[in-house]
Order: C-alpha cells, then structure tokens, then sequence
C-alpha cells in the first residue's frame, strides 16, 4: 500500500490504522526499555500484540519482548513505533529510525519536551520516511493505567493514535494536526504537578529541620485527596525522577518565558528537582526506613546519567545515609 504525499494529513493518518487493524496483529516498536517502556510493551503483549524493542543500556528485557541490536532493527516492518529514549535523545534517534520505518507506520514521541523539538522530530520522520508523525503526552500515572493511560495527541498521526489507544480504552484528546501542541498542553499541566511535588519536598524538609516533620506531614496529607500516600508518592517521586522532572520543568519554564510570563517559580522548580537527583544527594535529608527500602528495591530509574540516558539501579538519594544519620523506624 503506497502513501502519496498529496494525501490530507487526516487522510494519512486513516490510512495508517486501517493497515494496523487489517493485519490483526499490530506490530509495535518500543525505543527505550526503561519503566515506562516496559510497562507499555507489557500492555501491548497482553492485547496479542507484537512488540519489538532497543535500548543500549543494560536494563531487563520486558518478558515477550523480541529485543533488537539497532534502531533500525527495533523498527523496521512496524506499525507503530513509541519513542520513550528521554528528551536528550529523542531527536537523534528519530534520525535514525525514520529512514527504517514504513509507508504506513506511525512515529509517536512520548517524551516530555518543549514543542519545538517535537516539530524537529516531526521535521526529521516527513524528511527520511512517509511515515506519520504523532506528538503524544502522557497525563497520567503509567504504573497504575498502563497502556491505558490518558493521552494526549496530536500531529498528522494523531487520529491514529486516538483510535488505536482509544481502542485499548486509554482517554486520548486529540489535539489536531500541529506537532507539539500536546506536548505543549502537558508543560502547563507539568507546572503544577512537579510545582506540587516540589513544594511538598521543601515543607518537609523543613519541617524535619525544625523538628516539625509529623506535624507539617500531617498538614499537607489533610489537604490531599489520596492524604499520605499521596503526600509519600509526590515527596518520593520528586527524588526518584529528579533528573527527569527537571528537565520537564525547565521546558515548562521555557514556556512560560515564550507566553511573555515571569519564570522565576518554574526555574525555581526546575532546580529542586535537579537538587533532588544530584549525585551526592544534596537534598538527600530524610532518614531511611524499612517501608522506603521496600519502596525502591529492584526499581529502575530512568534519565539519570549524561547524553547516553544511562539507567541504573538505585537507591533514592532520599534514602542514603549521610554523615551523621542512621536509618529510624518507618513514619
């Protein structure tokens, strides 16, 4: 089946989830196996799916997955091709998959980044492919929703990612034919999820510092809706993620910058997160526990490292112990 470039965007699009569903099995190429890879090809295989993957670092590979040596390899003869590298590598290996993927195939980037990256990427796929681009933010929790989880699309292959996600039962708003306008959506919903997090990191801390801690916990976890594992998941979360979530909000700062906004808060945010996944763990203050070992024992973390988007196993700096600290009983 050929794909002229003469088609309507919506057109393009169409065509590419017709070819997925006549086929039956549709066939998926995941970039970058870390957490949220795995959980989605995890998914994937679940539906009767054929799932493909690469990633250059040493983590596992998802059970089912058929692990490729190259990008190349990891895409070639699929429909569609998920790209969760990180924002540091995401342009390169668009660049690199986009001359290996097919007429009909779709290249969605899952990464948070600014919009004008998600339109280089979008720029590399039409240059080297005719392949359809879909810009695709993820809004909520991966771990809990799987591949069910909402998103939001948009690009010319964004009609296709809302049928083909809509179809597994993920909420997908599609946003039309503009990449990066998703991506763009999920910065200013970023604002307030890492400012929460980040916010929640520095009244506990200091809490602690004034040998207030239970007290300031007990404040914030009376204002959430899910009370202290809420107040647990953001605190944490904020250290587990930190490089990640740093740069999501430094992009959301850069937003704010382009809307003609003051962007002290968000570059504010951007820093704590960084803090957080400082290598010597320079907020690393909370004492360790049985309940936050059990936490993070085995658990990958995504992002942390230089360009090559290393992973490892890991212990938060949250729960090292520093000079002078001992491990207490759980809260």
């Amino acid at each position: 089946m050929r794909v002229t470039t003469q088609q309507h965007p919506s057109a393009l699009s169409e065509n590419s989830y017709h070819c997925m569903r006549r086929r039956g099995i549709v066939k998926i190429g995941i970039l970058g196996l870390g957490e949220a890879g795995a959980v989605y090809a995890a998914g994937f295989l679940a539906e009767g799916w054929e799932v493909a993957g690469f990633d250059p670092a040493d983590v596992p590979t998802p059970v089912g997955v058929r692990r490729a040596d190259s990008v190349a390899e990891a895409v070639a003869g699929r429909d569609l091709v998920l790209g969760l590298t990180g924002m540091k590598a995401a342009l390169t290996v668009a660049e690199q998959a986009a001359p290996h993927l097919g007429e009909a195939a779709v290249y969605a980037d899952m990464n948070a980044a600014p919009r004008e990256l998600k339109r280089k990427i979008a720029a590399a796929i039409a240059e080297s492919s005719r392949a359809v681009f879909a810009d695709i933010a993820v809004i909520g929790s991966v771990p809990k929703y799987r591949h069910r989880t909402a998103l939001l699309a948009s690009g010319q292959g964004a009609a296709a990612i809302a049928r083909l996600f809509g179809g597994l039962g993920a909420p997908v708003e599609d946003l039309g034919d503009e990449p990066g306008a998703a991506s763009a959506r999920k910065l200013l919903r970023s604002l307030f999820m890492k400012g929460l997090g980040a916010i929640i990191v520095e009244a506990v801390d200091a809490g602690r510092a004034a040998g207030d801690e239970g007290w300031v916990r007990r404040q914030i976890a009376a204002e959430l809706a899910g009370g202290e594992a809420a107040l647990e998941r953001l605190y944490q979360g904020t250290y587990k993620h930190g490089d990640r979530r740093a740069r999501e909000a430094s992009a959301a700062a850069d937003l704010v910058t382009e809307l003609g906004l003051d962007a002290v808060l968000p570059r504010a945010i951007s820093h704590l997160h960084a803090l957080a996944a400082g290598p010597e763990g320079l907020r690393a203050t909370a004492p360790v526990t049985a309940r936050l070992l059990d936490a993070y024992a085995g658990l990958p973390t995504a992002n942390i490292g230089d360009a090559t988007e290393r992973r490892a196993w890991w212990i938060p700096p949250s729960a090292r112990c520093g000079p002078g600290r001992e491990p207490s009983a759980a809260p």
